[in-house]
Order: structure tokens, then C-alpha cells, then sequence
């Protein structure tokens, strides 16, 4: 008997039906390959939804699997899967990244961030934090945690713009607070040293007008009227470092620098304060080697060269000397403003030019000021490239000296 002949038989009500292996077989290989396509198809849907939720992501995502070395130390790592913030901010694309070593994408990697890797693969537990990188010079928040055994997912935000607005914000602060200080400081001044010297005007005024009414000896009006000058020029020098000081914190001012013979400034300077030198009667000269010229804002400059003349004024005893020196030292040009006044005792020059630690002090005849012409003197020649600088003895007199760079004559 033929046993390859006998075909399968089942029977049904009664029935023998013949069984067609080979057709149920197909049948059954057709249904497995629909069944395939439409798991890869689902497996795909799956993927494509899971990376939408990578690349909506605003940090850069990185799905990495660790390189060890013989130690089982993390050397590098593979991309398995990126976002595409991670695509952007390295600028390849993901076909180039994907499988790639880490330092052949991004270059030099800190150790560090291997030993996170490292950490996080072999106790499980995510970590997260702070660092600055010296290598991107950039801040960042560095989130990673394990995936499975092998691989590690990582978040990165780069914090570099929020550290730099967090910076700005200290900055305006400690801004405002410097503005909100000298906006008290110029009320107290306004307040105290403008009411003295006008009422001293208003009452010698008085004075002269009753002198001359009663026709007086000349002598006591002239004294009378010395005094107001005195006072008015007082008063003037003190609105003009006001107004000077505004200038300094306000960004409507216009900078306006050309070429300028520094001698000019220098000699109008010196012709508008003679009053105050005869008063005292000071000898007030100019010592000018040769004519220089200078790249600069004159009335910046102007109201250096007054500020300090009329400061080697005020501290000068009766009957001595104000000397300005011009000369030329390399590219520079150096002017010297020298008394033989009360001096300055040398723990205080260095707090001269700050204007947290700046004194008005009065002068010899009991002239007052803002306590604000060095600091305007010393903002006004850095902001034309320039420094200033002092010398004093107690009872010996002071000097004060600044640069300016010159330009071709």
C-alpha cells in the first residue's frame, strides 16, 4: 500500500472532506505577512509619535549607548537617537549622527560627563545638574538616566542666555542703585550748598546797597563786592559739576570729540578764574612747552581744566602760586596742575575719584563745593581715553596730572 497516495480525510455531518494542505499553508502565510506589515506598520507609527515627542522637546535629546574600555570605563558613547534641537545646534544631519561616536560629532569631551554616564548606567539613578563648560564657554543643565542596560538618555539645556540676563539684571540693580544714591546725594547738595552761598550773596548785597546808599567808605563797597563775586563764582562752579554729574548717567548726552590745540582750552580756563586768583591774590600761570593737539570733547575737556584750576585755587594759602604745565611725554600729552596749598593727606588720594567716598571740603577762605569735580574730572577722561592722577604732601601742596593721547599737529 501507497501511503504517499492517501490524502487526509475529515468528516463533517456525515461527510469525508478531503484536507489541502498546501492551500491552508498559503492561506496562512498570506495572513502572516498582512499581520507583519501591519505590526511594522504600528511599530512605525510608534516611533514616529515617540520622536515627535523628542523633537518637541525645547532641550537637546540624546539617546547614547556607553564605550568602555578594557577597565569597563566610559570612554565615548554611540547616538542611537537625537532630536532635532540636538540636529540644529550641531549643525550635521541625523543620518550623519546617528551610530557615530560622540567625540567624532562634538569633538573634545570633558571627562566628566563621561563619569555621569558612567554613574547613571551603573547605579540606575538619574542625575541631574549645574556646570560650566570651560571647553564651549557656555552654562548648561546636564539631566540623564537609564533607558535599559545599555543605553542612557540625556537632556541638555544650554543656560549661557539666562545666565547672561540673570548677569544683566545684577548689573541694572547694582545700576539703579548707584543712580538711586547719587539722586540723593545730588538733592543733599542742592539742598546744603546752594542755600549757603546765595544767602551770603543776598546778604552782602544787602550790605552794598546800604554802604552806597549812606556813601560809605569805598573800600567796604569794593570788599562787599569782592565777596559777591566770590559767592556767584562759588555758586557757578557748583551748578556747573551738577549739571556735569547729570551728564555723566545720561545716555542723551551727546559724545562729540575733534581736534583741539590743548593750549586754548587751557589758557581760556586759566582767564575766566583770575578773579578768584586776585582775590586771593594768587599768581596763576601757564607753563607750555609747545603747541599740542588733542582728540577730544572740549566741553568735557573744558570742564576738566576748570574743575581742576579752580580746585588748586580754592585749597592755595594767600599770596602763592597756581602753576599749569603742558608737556609732551611719548604719544601722550601730560598737564600738571600744581598749589602750594594744605594738601591731601596720602590715606585719602586714593578715595578722591569715588564717588562712594568723595568729602566736599572747604577752602581756604571757607570756599565750599559739590564733592563731585575730581569724579567728573576722572569719568570724563576715560570716556576720551585719557587718566588722571595725584600727588599731595600735607602743607606741601598738591599736583594733579592727566594724560590725554595726542594727535598729529
Amino acid at each position: 500500500m501507497n501511503n504517499s497516495k492517501i490524502k487526509p480525510i475529515l468528516k463533517v455531518k456525515g461527510k469525508i472532506l478531503k484536507m489541502d494542505y498546501k492551500k491552508k499553508y498559503e492561506e496562512l502565510l498570506e495572513k502572516n505577512a498582512v499581520l507583519q506589515e501591519q505590526y511594522i506598520e504600528k511599530v512605525k507609527e510608534k516611533d514616529h509619535k515617540l520622536q515627535a515627542l523628542f523633537n518637541s522637546i525645547d532641550s537637546t535629546f540624546q539617546l547614547i549607548s556607553p564605550i568602555y574600555d578594557e577597565n569597563d570605563i566610559v570612554v565615548d558613547y554611540y547616538y542611537k537617537n537625537v532630536n532635532n534641537k540636538f540636529i540644529s545646534k550641531i549643525g550635521k544631519t541625523r543620518e550623519e549622527i546617528i551610530d557615530k561616536r560622540g567625540t567624532d560629532i562634538i569633538g573634545f569631551i570633558e571627562d566628566y560627563w563621561f563619569k555621569s554616564i558612567e554613574k547613571v548606567i551603573k547605579i540606575g539613578n538619574p542625575i541631574i545638574y549645574r556646570n560650566y563648560s570651560d571647553t564651549r564657554k557656555t552654562y548648561f543643565e546636564f539631566y540623564a538616566w537609564k533607558v535599559n542596560e545599555k543605553d542612557v538618555a540625556v537632556l541638555l539645556n544650554d543656560l549661557t542666555a539666562q545666565k547672561e540676563n540673570e548677569r544683566f539684571l545684577l548689573d541694572s540693580k547694582e545700576e539703579i542703585d548707584k543712580l538711586t544714591i547719587s539722586k540723593e546725594r545730588l538733592i543733599a547738595v542742592i539742598a546744603h550748598d546752594l542755600r549757603s552761598p546765595f544767602n551770603a550773596i543776598i546778604g552782602f548785597s544787602n550790605l552794598l546797597i546800604d554802604s552806597v546808599t549812606h556813601q560809605q567808605d569805598l573800600e567796604e563797597t569794593l570788599d562787599y563786592s569782592k565777596i559777591i563775586h566770590g559767592k556767584a563764582k562759588e555758586t557757578l562752579v557748583l551748578l556747573d559739576n551738577l549739571l556735569d554729574y547729570g551728564n555723566l548717567n545720561s545716555k542723551y548726552v551727546h559724545f562729540d570729540p575733534k581736534r583741539i590745540p590743548l593750549s586754548s582750552i587751557i589758557d581760556q580756563t586759566i582767564k575766566s578764574h583770575l578773579p578768584e586768583a586776585t582775590l586771593k591774590n594768587i599768581s596763576l600761570t601757564c607753563n607750555v612747552e609747545e603747541q599740542l593737539y588733542v582728540y577730544v570733547d572740549k566741553i568735557m575737556l573744558e570742564a576738566v581744566t576748570r574743575n581742576l584750576i579752580s580746585n588748586a585755587l580754592k585749597f592755595s594759602y594767600l599770596d602763592s602760586n597756581v602753576t599749569v604745565y603742558m608737556k609732551q611725554i611719548g604719544d601722550d600729552c601730560k598737564v600738571t596742575v600744581t598749589d602750594n596749598g594744605v594738601g591731601i593727606p596720602f590715606d585719602k588720594q586714593a578715595d578722591l575719584f569715588s564717588f562712594k567716598t568723595n568729602r566736599t571740603t572747604k577752602g581756604t577762605l571757607d570756599e565750599k563745593g559739590s564733592g563731585l569735580g575730581l569724579l567728573i574730572c576722572r569719568e570724563y577722561l576715560e570716556r576720551n581715553n585719557g587718566a588722571i592722577s595725584v600727588k599731595s604732601e600735607i602743607g606741601h601742596g598738591s599736583e594733579f596730572s592727566f594724560t590725554l593721547p595726542l594727535v598729529a599737529s
